[in-house]
């Protein structure tokens, strides 16, 4: 009785162990053991895995299909999943998405949850904004004026300093401390010390070339198309009181420009 009660008890033991071995599945050639995240793990250098393939009403025909269940359709030629109680198309390759694989998607636009939250006048002629932190700087066209406005609390925007700068600036860009501001009259890069927002002040320039009509801000290089040259310009901003030209690629056509607002207000908004 004593040997069948042991026995009876290592047969069980083992019963258990299999048990758990068999919670993970390895198929492969090399005898690896099952990654610990996977329940089934397939590994294989020249074959692949087949899932199921069958057409479109077969596909459909399949009685409450699992959420997460996934079939080759080989009606469409594309892999679908099962989610949300219908079946999803997984797109071939293309990484362009078309308007109508959106609809159903995106949810309806509702321009309702728009609002304006707080304006301010702001000069004649607003040309370009830039924001950083707390405050917007906005250029204006009519007064050539650099103009600091603190956006703390959208409802009730504040006027801070202001900098007369050139006499047509066409770009802006902010970073730290720092403005820039190009102008297609002076055709230079003014470097603007905005560390006190009551008082900014220009602290360098940098001669560029005809018609500096664009710019960007990338790392340490501010990146100038000129209009009359059509070229582009770049310049280094690493020290922002040595900035300078580094080097320049001609041939890159004509600058382009962008508007804020025709209205003389900058407009704070919510949504």
């Amino acid at each position: 009785m004593k040997y069948t009660v042991k026995f009876l008890l290592t047969a069980l033991l083992c019963c258990i162990l299999c048990a758990n071995l068999r919670a993970q599945v390895g198929i492969n050639t090399d005898n690896s053991t099952p990654d610990s995240s996977a329940i089934l793990d397939i590994k294989s250098i020249s074959q692949g895995t087949l899932l199921p393939r069958m057409t479109t009403a077969q596909r459909d025909a399949i009685n409450n299909p699992a959420t997460g269940l996934v079939v080759y359709d080989i009606t469409t030629q594309t892999f679908w999943y099962y989610s949300n109680r219908q079946w999803n198309e997984i797109k071939n390759g293309s990484t362009l998405i078309s308007a109508t694989d959106l609809v159903g998607v995106l949810p309806a636009p509702d321009f309702e949850c728009f609002s304006t939250v707080g304006t301010l006048p702001i000069g004649d002629l607003p040309y370009h904004v830039a924001v950083s932190g707390n405050y917007a700087y906005v250029l204006d066209e009519r007064s050539d004026e650099l103009r600091v406005v603190d956006v703390s609390n959208p409802g009730g925007p504040q006027r801070k300093g202001s900098l007369s700068i050139g006499t047509f600036p066409t770009g802006l860009e902010v970073r730290g401390n720092y403005a820039y501001i190009i102008d297609r009259d002076r055709d230079d890069l003014s470097v603007i010390d905005i560390s006190n927002p009551d008082m900014p002040e220009l602290k360098n320039t940098v001669a560029l070339g005809q018609t500096p009509q664009a710019m960007a801000l990338a790392n340490d290089y501010i990146y100038v198309i000129d209009f009359a040259n059509r070229d582009l310009t770049i310049i280094d901003i690493a020290d922002p009181l040595n900035a300078a030209v580094t080097g320049s690629t001609p041939s890159l056509g004509g600058g382009a420009t962008s508007f804020l607002s025709r209205s003389g207000q900058l407009r704070l908004c919510s949504r």
